[in-house]
């Protein structure tokens, strides 16, 4: 009896089922039932799901977007309004002939992409073609490399140069005219430094005081011709002289024109 009573003592109610089990029996039971519960709950929800709920219609699908069509960019846009138009305008001749005249003395960057299209391309809407001037005036800073990426960017952007020229070819016809410039006394020999030159300039942007003109251009045409060949010869050091042109200097202050490299 003792044994009996012992036993019955670690028994423990089952209150679902009124039984008196074992404590691991009861465990097993409740974990059983507890996951039948979650299993009910699970179904229900997806029958809910399903349903939509009896007292709500179901909502049509969504159309379809359509794709939005590619913008179609007229490359020729810029001739046919705007400055560009206006300035054919001003004065209309066929066929148009342009030029495009970059220092071959570095690569090109995104600016020049922007003067070749407008160069070449203002000349082939029009009809006309477009020189590639090569402005080699510098030796000093020209390279071939420089030459041959310029053409190489302009082939790449899509044009053609009508005929490669150079400002070189030029330079006798640039210097005779140079003489003759002087001899007209429409231009001198200066020998002012860039201090100098500002402050006949007016000074800082123009504001710092009145502008006037160099002592140099009082020299007489003999005088200038005699600087400007000894300039050729070089017998000046570079930037020690340079050719102005003499304007009205209240507004212009006498250009720089020409310069050589000088001697050593």
């Amino acid at each position: 009896m003792a044994d009996l009573a012992e036993s019955t003592a670690k028994l423990q109610l089952d209150e679902e089922t009124g039984e008196m089990v074992s404590k691991g029996e009861l465990k097993k039971r409740m974990k059983k039932r507890e996951k039948a519960a979650l299993v009910a709950k699970a179904k229900e929800a997806a029958a809910a799901a399903g349903n939509g709920g009896d007292d709500k219609k179901a909502k049509p699908p969504k159309p379809k977007e359509k794709p939005e069509e590619p913008t179609v960019v007229d490359p020729n846009n810029m001739f046919k309004v705007g400055f560009l138009d206006e300035v054919f305008k001003i004065r209309p001749m066929k066929p148009v002939f342009t030029r495009f005249p970059p220092e071959p003395n570095g690569f090109l960057h995104i600016g020049h992409a922007k003067a070749i299209a407008v160069n070449f391309g203002f000349a082939r809407y029009h009809g006309g073609h477009c020189y590639l001037r090569y402005d080699d005036t510098n030796p000093e800073a020209e390279k071939q490399i420089y030459f041959d990426a310029i053409l190489e960017m302009v082939e790449w952007l899509g044009f053609k140069p009508y005929k490669i020229t150079h400002s070189s070819d030029y330079f006798q016809r640039l210097y005779d005219h140079a003489e003759k410039l002087i001899q007209l006394g429409k231009g001198y020999v200066c020998h002012c430094n860039e201090a100098e030159i500002k402050a006949q300039r007016g000074g800082e942007k123009g504001v710092g005081g009145p502008r006037f003109r160099c002592a140099h251009a009082e020299q007489s045409v003999e005088e200038n011709l005699k600087k400007f060949r000894d300039m050729r010869d070089g017998v000046y050091r570079p930037q020690e002289a340079f050719l102005r042109m003499k304007q009205e200097y209240v507004h212009y202050c006498a250009v720089g024109m020409y310069r050589f490299a000088g001697g050593d």
